[in-house]
């Protein structure tokens, strides 16, 4: 099973001295997401139900995006290690959020 752990930093929150939002979600080895907490949900700006079952691309509008997010996940499960990277995501608000990405396969 694949494992991720996502930790959204936004950079107004961050120059304001506010707690560093943590979202996790876990996904199988296929790319589905089977858990997400409320923080991921709130990051995204959907509910659990309009996450769970789905993967990258039927959540992300730009393919781009989801393309990336599937390339990170590959990594983690081919090399089995630990992955660290930076990006930024559009919401399903149309809101654009830097984001700091940990994920991980146990």
């Amino acid at each position: 099973m694949n494992y991720n752990l996502a930790e959204n930093k936004s950079d107004l929150g961050v120059a304001l001295g506010e707690s560093v939002l943590n979202a996790v979600f876990y996904k199988d080895l296929k790319g589905t997401y089977i858990y997400c907490n409320r923080e991921f949900c709130n990051c995204l700006g959907l509910t659990s139900n309009q996450i769970i079952g789905k993967t990258d691309k039927d959540i992300y509008k730009h393919n781009k995006q989801s393309k990336i997010f599937e390339e990170k996940d590959e990594e983690v499960i081919t090399y089995k290690s630990k992955r660290i990277y930076q990006t930024e995501i559009e919401t399903q608000n149309q809101k654009r959020k830097h984001i700091e990405i940990t994920k991980l396969q146990c």
